[in-house]
């Protein structure tokens, strides 16, 4: 399970998320959703527990009244 963790931080470091999104639903979706899924994902998955977000934010962001701005460029 940490393997595909850590794959996706480093898609994101690189600024290649969009390697993570299954070419067969690539044309069905829309981008910057994905984008929003894929980064929110990331802010739930930090190591440190206490930078997770709340439940509360995490709608929020996916409802898009909020941006997932802030996911760090690492794990960590």
């Amino acid at each position: 399970m940490i393997e595909p963790i850590l794959q996706a931080w480093h898609l994101h470091k690189n600024n290649n998320l969009s390697y993570l999104i299954d070419q067969r639903i690539n044309n069905i979706i829309v981008g910057h959703e994905m984008y929003c899924v894929i980064n929110v994902a990331l802010l739930c998955v930090q190591q440190e527990a206490t930078r997770h977000p709340l439940m509360s934010h995490v709608l929020a962001m996916l409802q898009g009244e909020t941006n997932p701005s802030d996911v760090p460029s690492s794990s960590n």
